[in-house]
Parts: C-alpha cells; sequence; structure tokens
C-alpha cells in the first residue's frame, strides 16, 4: 500500500487528455503485469489541438536523449515508434475492462 492506503497513484500535468473510462483500462492494464504491486505505467502523451482535435501523428512514443543543454543538463525529447501493435477497431489493445 502508497501514502495514506491508496491502492494506485497517477501522476499527471495540465497537457493530459483522458479518454472515457481510462481509469479501469490502465487497472486492468497493472493487473495484467507479473507483479501488479510493482508495476509502473509510464507514457510520453500524443499532442493535440483544442478543443477536440488530435495530431496527425498519435503513434506511441518514448522517450530518448536529446544531448546536453549549456549547463550541462542532458534533455530528452520524445520519438514515435517505427513499429506499433495493431489496434482493434476502436483504436484500443482491447484489454478486457472489468
Amino acid at each position: 500500500r502508497l501514502y495514506r492506503g491508496e491502492d494506485y497513484v497517477l501522476s499527471v500535468d495540465s497537457h493530459m487528455r483522458f479518454r472515457e473510462g481510462w481509469d479501469d483500462y490502465l487497472v486492468a492494464r497493472i493487473l495484467r503485469c507479473p507483479d501488479p504491486r510493482r508495476a509502473v505505467i509510464t507514457a510520453y502523451p500524443p499532442g493535440y489541438e483544442l478543443p477536440h482535435g488530435r495530431a496527425a501523428d498519435a503513434r506511441p512514443t518514448v522517450l530518448v536523449p536529446g544531448g546536453f543543454d549549456d549547463s550541462g543538463v542532458l534533455r530528452v525529447r520524445g520519438r514515435a515508434l517505427r513499429n506499433v501493435p495493431k489496434l482493434g477497431p476502436d483504436g484500443n489493445d482491447n484489454v478486457p475492462v472489468p
């Protein structure tokens, strides 16, 4: 258990958008892990245009080294994955949601 007895912790910033049922979807993903108690799900979300637009290239992204800045701090950037698993017709990976 975590800080105040929560089963899960979610950290987001103001750039996140959520789909309906996002919480059940993430819990289902965690429960598929070999040891759900130690599981961490992380993402670098795709961009979007207000109010409801989606980025033209919404492939999953990973963070990669982008170089060092003038202060010697390593900067990171997002890079879209080249090979993306096939999704169902509804655009999701069809993980069963309780």
